[in-house]
C-alpha cells in the first residue's frame, strides 16, 4: 500500500456531454458533512469548516488539511491537501456523498 499525496477542490460532477466535466455544488449540506467528518478518528474540525485529519499507518504518518466551503443549503466544495490511505480518502470523500453522488476534481 501507498500514500494518496493529493491538493484537490472536491466538487460534485454535473451532468454534461460525454467527455466534459462539469462542476457543481455538493448534495450534501455542511452541517450533514460536518457530522460525518466530526466521528472520523483523530479528525480536528473548526466551526468555519476548516478542518486537519492525522493518522498513523505502516507508510508512516499522514495529515489531510482541508475546508468545507459552504453555501447555504449545500457545499460549493470541499478544498482538501495531504496525504492519506486509500480507505480514508474513501471515508472523506464517503462525507460527501460518493459514490451514490459522482465527484469531480
Amino acid at each position: 500500500m501507498f500514500l494518496y499525496a493529493f491538493n484537490v477542490h472536491i466538487h460534485a460532477s454535473l451532468n454534461s456531454a460525454p467527455g466534459e466535466l462539469r462542476p457543481g455544488p455538493l448534495a450534501v449540506s455542511y452541517d450533514a458533512a460536518a457530522e460525518i467528518l466530526a466521528t472520523l478518528p483523530r479528525m480536528f474540525l473548526e466551526p468555519d469548516g476548516s478542518f486537519v485529519w492525522t493518522g498513523e499507518s505502516p507508510q508512516g504518518a499522514w495529515q489531510v488539511d482541508g475546508l468545507l466551503v459552504d453555501q447555504g443549503r449545500s457545499l460549493a466544495h470541499v478544498e482538501a491537501a495531504g496525504t492519506c490511505p486509500a480507505n480514508e480518502f474513501d471515508q472523506l470523500l464517503a462525507a460527501l456523498g460518493w459514490p451514490a453522488a459522482p465527484l469531480v476534481f
